[in-house]
This record gives structure tokens, C-alpha cells and sequence, in this order.
């Protein structure tokens, strides 16, 4: 049987000679510029790059809560009008109709409110154009709102969305919560001989309707028509032609002789 081995434990290890520059290991030196010499393996080709500050960082731009038309407007703009305090003034416009819904947009721009508008210049307008009042709505309210005096197609149509809006929150589909308000306002919007001129367009959308109403009173001249007074139970009936009766003479004598005749003739010229 062979015996095993046992290793030689004396022996010294071997350990290179760094002395001999033969038999030195390959480092990359750094050369006289400041950089790793060139003619070294495990060089970094790639020039130092140039130190360059961060770019400035864009404005903050808060998220708005989207608007909800069963809220009363003037509720949700005064956290709105805070948040965007912190913007610069071409911001502001933008990120306020972002926020709101599309049809709103679509009316405002019919007003002559746009992104491109002055913030500050049209608050006022737009508090008064979105003003709704904190009163419950019923779906009788909104059946029974007639345009008001003085208030445009835009203002009446939100009007509508709005009462709409208020009484059945949800319930209804877009939609539905359109085609509602579009025949509500061509049933209550004045002058009735508009309606009369919408009644073609039911089916149309409520901005349809509302460029309708436009072109239609740019035609007439006028945004109301004044509606015949109702007769007096006391007035007399009278007529716009004077029919004479004839005389006792003449119903006595149908042919009648001449002094009769003539006395009739005189006393209708005479009445």
C-alpha cells in the first residue's frame, strides 16, 4: 500500500521580486498632466467632462381638485384662488380651466374667457358667471327656471347645469344631464318666438342651442319681445270699422223714400 504524502511544510513560500522592473506587475502610472498615461494598459480614454450646475427648477404647479357641479362654485374657488396665488400669471388661467369640466370650459369660452385671458381682470366676471346659490335644488326648480331678464343664453344654460346638477347629483348620465337641460332651455328661454325657432332642434346639444339663440337675436335685433297685454274684463270691444245701423225709417221701409234716405245719409256723416 502507498503511504501518503504528507506536505513538505518547510518550504518558504514564493514571493516576487518587485525590485527587478522586468518582473513588475502592470499598474497604469499617472502621467506628468495629470492624467493616466496613455501608453498604459487600463487607461480611461474618455475626457474629464466640464462641472455644470443644475438647471433651475420649473415652477411648482399645484394639483387643483377638479370642480364638481354639485358644489357650489364659489365654495371650491376660494381654496382654488389660493393655490393659484403661487403661480406666475401666465400659469393661471391654464391650470384653472384644466380644472374644470369640459362643458363649463365650452361655455366660458362663449363669454369670451379663454386661457389667454387676465386672471385678475376676469375673476369677477367668472365669480358672477359660476355664482349658484347655497339653497337645496329640487327637480322642481329646475323644471320651473325660466330665463331672467338681462340673462344671457350662456348664464341661463349654466343656470340649468347647475339646478340640475344639485337636485340629482349622479343620478344621471352626461348625457342624460344634457339632453335634459337642452329641452329645458328651449322650453323656458325667451323671446317665445325663439322657442319656436329651437323647437327644430331638440336633439341638439346645449352649445348648438345656445349659438342658435345667438344668431337668431343677432337677426332679430332684440333678446326679448314684448308680449300683448291681456284686454281688460272692462274694456269695450271695439271694433276698427264703424258699422252704422240704419234708422227707424229705413228698417220701416226697406226701399224707403228719399227724405228718409237722405236723413240716414246725414246722420252718418254727421256721427
Amino acid at each position: 500500500m502507498d503511504s501518503f504524502d504528507l506536505p513538505n511544510t518547510d518550504a518558504k513560500p514564493v514571493v516576487q521580486d518587485i525590485s527587478d522592473p522586468q518582473n513588475t506587475p502592470c499598474f497604469p502610472q499617472p502621467s506628468s498632466h495629470g492624467s493616466l498615461n496613455p501608453n498604459m494598459p487600463c487607461v480611461n480614454s474618455y475626457p474629464s467632462l466640464p462641472y455644470c450646475p443644475y438647471p433651475p427648477s420649473a415652477p411648482f404647479m399645484p394639483r387643483l381638485l377638479p370642480y364638481d357641479p354639485s358644489t357650489p362654485f364659489s365654495r371650491w374657488f376660494v381654496t382654488t384662488d389660493m393655490l393659484l396665488s403661487q403661480l406666475p400669471g401666465a400659469y393661471k388661467m391654464t391650470t384653472l380651466l384644466f380644472a374644470l369640466p369640459n362643458d363649463i370650459r365650452l361655455w366660458l369660452q362663449l363669454k369670451g374667457i379663454t386661457k389667454d385671458s387676465d386672471y385678475e381682470f376676469v375673476k369677477p366676471s367668472l365669480l358672477n358667471l359660476m355664482s349658484i346659490t347655497e339653497k337645496p335644488k329640487s327637480m322642481m326648480d329646475f323644471f320651473q327656471r325660466r330665463q331672467k331678464p338681462g340673462e344671457s343664453f350662456a348664464q341661463f344654460a349654466i343656470a340649468l347645469q347647475a339646478i340640475l346638477a344639485g337636485a340629482t347629483g349622479t343620478r344621471f348620465s352626461p348625457e342624460d344631464q344634457e339632453y335634459l337641460v337642452s329641452t329645458c332651455f328651449i322650453a323656458r328661454v325667451c323671446p317665445p318666438s325663439l322657442r319656436a325657432h329651437l323647437a327644430s332642434l331638440e336633439h341638439a346639444g346645449i352649445v348648438e342651442l345656445i349659438k342658435a339663440a345667438n344668431t337668431f337675436s343677432a337677426t332679430v335685433g332684440n333678446h326679448s319681445q314684448a308680449l300683448p297685454q291681456p284686454r281688460s274684463r272692462n274694456q269695450p270691444k271695439v271694433s276698427p270699422y264703424k258699422h252704422f245701423e240704419p234708422t227707424g225709417a229705413i228698417q220701416g221701409n226697406p226701399i224707403g223714400n228719399f227724405s228718409s234716405t237722405r236723413r240716414f245719409a246725414f246722420r252718418s256723416l254727421n256721427y
